[in-house]
């Protein structure tokens, strides 16, 4: 499970353990909009008011930089869409 926050930064959570937080992905630099699983749960679409949507691979446990970064949007972004990666 995961969690945006205000901040930017998203909380990764494996809710099955005592210890529950994995991780945080720490690339967006305003409030999070958005998030998206892709239907396989290998990826996580993130939109946020930065303008920059990232897609992350949650199977690589990289939270320091995004498998994708898109920066061309010219307002915030909310992912909402169905995707994949091929």
């Amino acid at each position: 499970m995961c969690s945006g926050s205000r901040s930017g930064a998203i909380h990764q959570h494996d809710v099955r353990v005592a210890s529950h937080h994995v991780g945080s992905f720490l690339t967006h630099t305003q409030e999070i909009c958005g998030l998206q699983w892709s239907s396989d749960g290998h990826y996580l679409a993130s939109g946020a008011n930065d303008n920059l949507l990232c897609i992350w691979d949650q199977m690589t446990g990289t939270y320091s930089s995004p498998l994708y970064n898109f920066s061309q949007h010219q307002a915030a972004v909310k992912v909402q869409a169905t995707y994949s990666i091929t």
